[in-house]
């Protein structure tokens, strides 16, 4: 499938409108891990056992609707042969370099923000048809460590997390799980820190306006943005999202390095 991409035979595979996936097993490790039931001490196997395979599934198709928004328009609009690879906390779409229709910076912007819209859109369509069915919507507040952004979850949904009645406990967490990570997903993605989505559409937007600096000016707004969430996440002792930002505040800073020198 895709180069560069590690393949095991323990990999799942299968296609989605005629797109090749590839799903690593450290996906569903990664997927468990993240899980509130990977840290729950109930008593009860079966409630824990079906809460666990409702967020797992929740994950694994908040991660497919997002790479399935890059790859679609990829492959009808742009005519592009893309297929998709799921790894570990992260989702990526591949292609090969050629096009029906090559894209222009515009294009290319539409391909990135096409990723977290899929994730909004899909996350919409389900709250309109809960509200639909006569669902009442309750808005709160989530925090991404210092970051407040508000929620919305139908709050006859709440009732069924502590259900006893499996198919609703597995609904209520499904429905809850998807929600919640297609939006976090999306907005982190459209952080302006490269490789995110964001950091890419941010890129594009400076090339347009600027051909000459517009790559380094995007890597330094990266690199700043990217550095002062690894310090914010440090204070507020989330390590796991300080690590991954202190990542891409390096990368950024390498990239600056290597494309400062190719211009002189």
């Amino acid at each position: 499938m895709a180069e560069g991409f590690g393949q095991t035979q323990y990999d799942l595979r299968f296609s989605l409108f005629h797109i090749p996936i590839q799903i690593h097993p450290f996906f569903w490790l990664i997927a468990i891990w993240f899980s509130p039931f990977s840290r729950s001490s109930s008593n009860e196997m079966r409630v824990w056992m079906v809460g666990l395979i409702a967020w797992v599934l929740a994950f694994l198709i908040s991660f497919l609707v997002h790479e399935l928004g890059h790859a679609l328009i990829l492959k009808k609009v742009f005519g592009a042969s893309p297929w998709i690879g799921l790894y570990g906390f992260m989702g990526l779409t591949f292609h090969h370099p050629y096009y029906r229709r090559i894209p222009d910076r515009w294009g290319k912007i539409l391909i990135s923000f096409a990723g977290p819209a899929a994730g909004f859109l899909a996350s919409a369509l389900l709250l309109i048809c809960f509200w639909l069915a006569g669902c009442h919507l309750d808005f709160a507040f989530i925090s991404i460590g210092p970051i407040h952004l508000p929620f919305a979850f139908p709050a006859e949904a709440y009732f069924w997390l502590d259900s006893p009645l499996p198919y609703l406990y597995f609904s209520g967490w499904f429905v809850y799980a998807f929600v919640l990570l297609t939006f976090i997903w999306g907005f982190l993605n459209l952080l302006p820190i490269q490789p995110l989505d964001g950091g890419n559409i941010l890129k594009e937007m400076f090339l347009i306006f600027s051909p000459r600096n517009g790559l380094i000016q995007s890597l330094w707004v990266s690199f700043i943005c990217a550095g002062a969430l690894c310090l914010i996440s440090i204070q507020e002792r989330l390590f796991f999202t300080a690590a991954f930002c202190g990542y891409f505040a390096f990368q950024s800073y390498q990239q600056i390095q290597f494309n400062s020198k190719r211009r002189f």
